[in-house]
């Protein structure tokens, strides 16, 4: 869609309650741990088919700008017309660089950095690894579907 930026920067969060344990399809803007707060007996759904076909955006690859995605735990970067989001800044040089201050930054900006990147003609993102808890789960997720 060509739109305004989200709010939340990531798509929902999908759940599939038809069982007793409801289960995580897509980690989304409400974390696990928000989930269960309401539901303590929430779980996350292995990977697989199933879940596949139970939830949007799992069935086939998508959140991937043309460019190459790259995770970035810290270390070098190849100099040049590549971009950078995350909370740290590289010292590297770079064509276009994208600081947050914190993940709901993170997860709010993805999206359209990903969108500017494709208008730039950048062929090589790096996205800064962040924690794996709350809305940093989402954002690895994404972060990894794009980096395939």
């Amino acid at each position: 869609l060509q739109g305004d930026p989200p709010e939340m920067g990531l798509e929902s969060t999908v759940v599939d309650s038809r069982t007793e344990t409801p289960y995580v399809l897509r980690l989304g803007a409400i974390s696990l741990y928000e989930l269960r707060t309401v539901v303590p007996s929430t779980e996350v759904a292995r990977n697989d088919d199933d879940a596949a076909t139970r939830s949007p955006g799992l069935r086939h690859k998508h959140y991937s700008p043309t460019a190459k995605v790259s995770i970035w735990s810290g270390g070098s970067i190849q100099e040049g017309s590549a971009a950078f989001i995350g909370i740290h800044k590289p010292d590297t040089p770079l064509a276009y660089v994208n600081i947050v201050s914190n993940a709901d930054e993170y997860a709010q900006s993805l999206f359209e950095f990903f969108r500017e990147c494709v208008r730039r003609g950048i062929q090589t993102i790096y996205c800064e690894e962040v924690e794996e808890s709350g809305i940093g789960a989402a954002i690895m997720d994404r972060l990894r579907r794009a980096a395939v």
